[in-house]
């Protein structure tokens, strides 16, 4: 069962560019703080497209279950990480997402290791061994 199209379309680029923003817009509302406070952060959604990424990857290598803990986990992590680092200003934003972000390109180069190890240790790929016949 294939939840997410390989290919970008319109809706995933903007759950990808929206998914930081909304979850700033959900911690203010749950927070009680006034909205206009986190309105300037607003144009720092592109901060959210590293994990988007990550995660689109490892959906696309055939790891869907492991994308959705590593969105929820990490997108939960994502926020008040963000929401501090704003204060900063818009680039420690995007270099906070982007750390927050790296246990999921982690998984992404552990997974691809592992497949790239298993099609080598498939059965077929290798020559047989030279065998000399006396």
């Amino acid at each position: 069962m294939q939840l997410l199209p390989r290919r970008l379309t319109p809706q995933l680029a903007l759950l990808a560019l929206g998914w930081l923003p909304t979850g700033i817009l959900v911690s203010s509302l749950i927070r009680q703080h006034p909205l206009g406070e986190w309105l300037h952060l607003w144009p720092a959604a592109p901060a959210g497209l590293p994990l988007a990424g990550a995660i689109w990857q490892l959906y696309g290598l055939g790891y869907p279950r492991v994308a959705w803990w590593m969105m929820a986990l990490l997108g939960f992590a994502t926020i008040p990480t963000v929401l501090g680092a704003g204060l900063l200003g818009p680039v420690a934003m995007v270099v906070a997402a982007g750390v927050v972000s790296l246990p999921a390109w982690l998984m992404i180069f552990l997974v691809g290791r592992r497949s790239q190890r298993q099609r080598c240790e498939a059965p077929g790929d290798h020559p047989p061994p030279n065998h000399r016949q006396g």
